[in-house]
């Protein structure tokens, strides 16, 4: 059945959430099927596996950035073939490789970074910042996480399978330093991170920063890290307790992965 990319991808949108997809993973999904279907006005069948691979090869992303545009081309037509838009053997996919990304590398904020990050951060910003850097919590699973969830007579902050990455209940201890930073902003009920466009708030923040910077005459730049507040944790946190299966279930990771890194 023929069906277009922009129809199609309206439609597993619209299935997305009715099956209950967070906000988070809908806005990505719906911001790479909208570059997808920018570049392609066709029929979902219609469109091969060598001009999507060119077309990603032309956008001057990032190798990351190249690899979740390409996944989220997959589900879409993992979706279509569901719906018979596209043959079962239907196999275009198969031509477009995942890059080796090669800014993976893993990435922590020293102390010093941490001071100068909290200094310059709006007061809203605070308990994002904090949980991420003192619970290792991941940025997606912050902006579901509710002030409910952050058990402070428990001592601890319940990541329900809803919120989690891994669909995997699973409890974070509140540290004493984060205990600290947390209890000011503490509320009863309602998000913990309240602001929406997490990117755009980091940029301003940076921008703080290196301000700041400037007027002490410090000639070094300051750049943000990618996803350096959960790797801070994660590195402090095994130095610290020097127990690596306590601290890979604090984090929601395997053992494996966590040494590996």
């Amino acid at each position: 059945k023929p069906q277009s990319i922009q129809e199609l991808g309206d439609e597993i949108s619209e299935v997305k959430k009715t099956d209950g997809a967070s906000e988070r993973y809908l806005q990505c999904l719906r911001w790479a099927l909208g570059k997808f279907s920018s570049a392609f006005h066709a029929n979902i069948s219609a469109v091969a596996g060598a001009d999507i691979d060119a077309w990603l090869r032309k956008s001057g992303l990032s190798p990351r950035t190249r690899n979740n545009l390409r996944n989220s081309v997959q589900t879409l037509f993992s979706f279509a073939k569901s719906r018979r838009y596209v043959t079962k053997d239907h196999d275009e996919l198969e031509m477009v490789p995942l890059l080796k990304d090669r800014d993976g590398d893993i990435e922590v904020f020293t102390a010093a970074e941490m001071v100068e990050i909290l200094n310059q951060a709006d007061e809203r910003l605070i308990p994002f910042l904090t949980v991420g850097a003192f619970a290792g919590i991941r940025h997606a699973e912050i902006q579901r996480l509710d002030w409910r969830d952050v058990r402070f007579d428990d001592g601890i902050i319940e990541i329900g399978a809803a919120k989690a990455k891994t669909a995997s209940r699973r409890t974070v201890p509140i540290t004493d330093n984060l205990r600290a930073w947390l209890l000011p902003h503490r509320q009863t009920e309602g998000p913990v991170c309240s602001h929406r466009n997490m990117a755009f708030e980091l940029h301003q923040l940076v921008k703080r920063v290196n301000k700041a910077r400037k007027e002490k005459q410090v000639k070094e730049e300051f750049t943000w890290k990618h996803n350096a507040l959960r790797h801070s944790f994660i590195s402090y946190r095994v130095a610290d307790i020097q127990n690596l299966a306590q601290v890979s279930l604090e984090a929601g990771n395997s053992p494996q992965m966590i040494f590996r890194h």
